[in-house]
């Protein structure tokens, strides 16, 4: 359970978690559940334990990350396929704080090249490439590139607020992070943002664990902060 401290709810979890053994395909994959200690100093400020897990839905795989605190609560979803590629079919986002509920849902239709956004009961579809991603499967992407080893840049389309825009990042270099469940030496990547930008991003992925996120840290001009830290893992 969260502890509330004050304010009023932040952005939606993004890039905060990543999934369990990013492997080579859908085959490699097994369910798990993370939990982390996370500290939001926004809008509004908690602290507590957020969870991903990762779990097998028939021909599928679905990632999903709960928090919640007194007066506030938020869930996200993604439902996909490994091909090995990601191709994700549904993507659920849920907010709720302080008596206000916001919620996004798309759904992905391949053979037509379109995705459908209803986002607080309004919704409208866009075109979108193969090979698109939802915020939530770009982060198993992600893992996935890592641990390939192949590039030190990554470039993804990614279906986020009914645009497709362009996330970007860049391995950043390599140090050890202490982490309640033991020291790992990690690979640090950063969000590329445009340079107007006032937020960054540094997450960092570890090799032992399938490149699994043990640490995030995203700062803003305003000193808005958000800080993520692995304390437990379960993985069958």
């Amino acid at each position: 359970m969260l502890k509330m401290r004050k304010g009023t709810l932040g952005p939606a979890l993004l890039l905060l978690l990543s999934t369990s053994n990013p492997a080579i395909a859908a085959l490699e994959l097994s369910p798990y559940a993370a939990q982390y200690q996370i500290d939001w100093d926004a809008d509004i400020s908690f602290s507590g334990n957020a969870v991903r897990q990762l779990r097998r839905d028939a021909d599928h795989w679905i990632l999903e990350t709960k928090a919640s605190a007194l007066f506030a609560s938020i869930v996200e979803r993604s439902r996909f396929e490994s091909t090995p590629h990601i191709k994700p079919s549904n993507y659920h986002f849920k907010r709720k704080a302080l008596g206000r509920t916001r919620r996004a849902d798309l759904s992905f239709d391949w053979q037509n090249g379109e995705v459908t956004n209803n986002v607080n009961q309004k919704p409208w579809k866009m075109a979108v490439p193969a090979g698109a991603l939802d915020k939530l499967s770009v982060q198993l992407q992600l893992r996935m590139d890592l641990a390939a080893g192949e590039q030190q840049s990554f470039d993804y389309q990614v279906a986020d607020g009914g645009h497709l825009k362009t996330y970007r990042f860049a391995i950043d270099g390599h140090e050890p992070v202490a982490t309640p469940i033991g020291t790992f030496d990690t690979v640090r990547v950063k969000r590329v943002r445009d340079a107007d930008s006032s937020r960054q991003t540094w997450i960092w992925f570890a090799p032992e664990l399938d490149y699994l996120i043990v640490k995030l840290r995203q700062t803003e001009d305003d000193d808005k902060e958000y800080r993520l830290e692995l304390k437990s893992l379960e993985r069958n």
